[in-house]
């Protein structure tokens, strides 16, 4: 009877997909990367001939961290080295962020050490500056980088520096096309405080607009943003604009151009009632544009830090959301016009409203005003899945209720990332965890549903045996203060569950005990065993059960 519903699947995707690309892709998506043991910090962008670039951290080398990048063609053939290219000789490279630069290749920065560099690569992979470029000569400890081009052929970053109180700050920096920093050689400091998070988006003027948290007024976290010209100069108040003055705590800001030279700000508010997701939008000369302290976008739900924003096709806003409890959160989605009203039904769309949880909601809008929502999904229990859906522009569901299922396999399909482009509209990536290694997998899916795989082990139920223990990703990633770290027990064990520092310094042990067999979460506060705050940065979390180590990186903002 499976057998049947499987080929009955086939055929139905037979009469969907041209056949040019059934010869080509898999049902399942194709390979990216199966090298050996563990990959993360997934990133893709498309390279504007419907082909793509994937970039990943890889432990195939368990010893040293390494970034690699992969080019994939619209036929799903790996255009570069089998199992990707690494960006470095060096070994300790982590967290690649990708910049295609609009004349079929790519920018790249990572972290080297601690230290940001970039590198710029053609179609065929080939590197065009002699070395990697570091955004700034004098530099201690530097954290999350955000990239956008210049509309020059080059391209503007942002991120914070830790260290010394001198040093510390929200940077950025512009960088030419032949590699050059033009913003001096320790860029512009934009904010004073420690900031994290930074992200940043065009003006469309060959400036950019930045927004970052910090803790200035404490004990709060607030979100602050930076208008700065083509020259580097900043144009708004000094150290930044507060975007919202709730007392409490703001998060997660994201910055998104609204195509008239101004930026919509959104975030996530836990000082405001309803808590939840909400938005600003400023005008060309930094004029705020909706009411004081931003609108909702989606309240009166617990909700997740995890939420995705995208401009629409009209000059407007698209929000995804999560809406529930920590163990049971469905997806909503809104849109809203460039005056803040809300364009879809009250309280947003629902996108999924399955059993158990559904997060980390990755957003594209296609070329039709339609948007395309993936997702994490817990609905099968001990398996994570990939799920899609489609949204058109008047805010009507379009596929089948729930989702349409994208990576439904035993075991866990993580960080899934979305991309317009392809041989259809736009593809889907994510980090599989079917066979002993961490396999990366692409595939492409159409505008109908179209090319989602079908050939899955959904019906066949939860494995009834979950060889060898499993350690998921913890949730949230990054996070602030509290994080939930998951892991999955075959049988009866003793676990012992450790968090140590990127010095391999212990901080606490969460679990030395006896466990039952089943799934378990356990919560991380950012402390460590004497209860003080740990600072922010990268730390592994360890799973030592029946003879394994399983070992995981997570991030702390403060």
């Amino acid at each position: 009877m499976i057998w049947g519903y499987g080929f009955f699947c086939f055929l139905v995707l037979i009469g969907t997909v041209p056949t040019s690309v059934l010869a080509e892709w898999d049902l399942g998506g194709n390979a990216v990367c199966s090298a050996a043991n563990e990959r993360y910090d997934l990133h893709m962008v498309p390279d504007g001939t419907d082909g793509v670039y994937c970039a990943w951290t890889d432990r195939r080398d368990l010893l040293v961290n390494q970034v690699y990048i992969q080019h994939m063609d619209p036929q799903g053939f790996a255009l570069w080295q089998p199992d990707g290219q690494p960006v470095s000789e060096t070994a300790d490279n982590n967290a690649a962020v990708l910049l295609a630069d609009g004349q079929g290749g790519i920018f790249v920065a990572w972290h080297a050490s601690g230290l940001i560099v970039a590198q710029h690569l053609d179609t065929d992979g080939q590197e065009s500056w002699p070395e990697p470029i570091r955004f700034k000569l004098d530099a201690y400890s530097q954290g999350h980088c955000d990239l956008v081009l210049d509309g020059a052929a080059g391209f503007i970053a942002v991120w914070y520096e830790m260290g010394l109180t001198v040093d510390r700050g929200v940077f950025m920096q512009r960088i030419d096309a032949a590699g050059n920093r033009l913003w001096g050689d320790n860029g512009r400091r934009v904010c004073d405080y420690d900031g994290s998070a930074p992200r940043i988006c065009s003006d469309d003027g060959g400036g950019a607009y930045v927004t970052w948290s910090d803790r200035r007024i404490m004990p709060h976290l607030d979100i602050y943003a930076q208008h700065v010209n083509d020259a580097g100069t900043p144009l708004w108040e000094e150290n930044g604009r507060p975007i919202c003055q709730v007392e409490y705590t703001q998060l997660s800001a994201k910055v998104v151009p609204d195509d008239a030279g101004g930026v919509y700000v959104v975030w996530r508010d836990y000082g405001q009632e309803p808590h939840g997701v909400y938005a600003q939008h400023y005008d060309d000369v930094g004029v705020a544009l909706w009411q004081e302290n931003g609108v909702p976008v989606l309240g009166n739900g617990l909700g997740s830090e995890d939420f995705a924003v995208a401009a629409d096709s009209s000059g407007g806003l698209i929000v995804i959301w999560g809406v529930g409890s920590s163990d049971d959160r469905d997806l909503r989605g809104q849109r809203l016009d460039s005056q803040g009203l809300q364009l879809w039904t009250s309280g947003g769309v629902l996108i999924t409203g399955a059993d158990r949880d559904q997060y980390r909601p990755a957003l594209v809008v296609g070329t039709a005003g339609d948007s395309y929502v993936i997702w994490q999904d817990m609905r099968r229990g001990y398996c994570v899945d990939i799920f899609g859906q489609k949204v058109d522009a008047a805010g009507n569901v379009q596929w089948q209720t729930d989702g349409v299922w994208v990576a439904v396999f035993d075991n866990l399909q993580l960080e899934p990332k979305i991309a317009l482009g392809g041989p259809e509209e736009f593809y889907a990536s994510w980090i599989d965890h079917r066979s002993q290694d961490e396999v990366l997998y692409l595939l492409p899916i159409g505008s109908a549903g179209s090319g989602v795989s079908e050939e899955c082990s959904y019906l066949s139920g939860v494995p009834e045996v979950m060889e060898p223990a499993l350690l998921r990703q913890n949730h949230p990633n990054p996070f602030n203060p509290r994080t939930n770290i998951s892991f999955v027990l075959p049988r009866a064990l003793m676990v012992r569950l450790s968090v140590f520092d990127a010095r391999g310094r212990i901080v606490d042990i969460l679990i030395d005990e006896q466990m039952p067999a089943g799934p378990h979460q356990v919560l991380w506060t950012g402390r460590d065993a004497t209860g003080r705050k740990a600072p922010s940065g990268t730390y592994l979390y360890r799973l030592q059960v029946q003879g394994d180590v399983l070992t995981r990186k997570m991030t702390l903002l403060r």
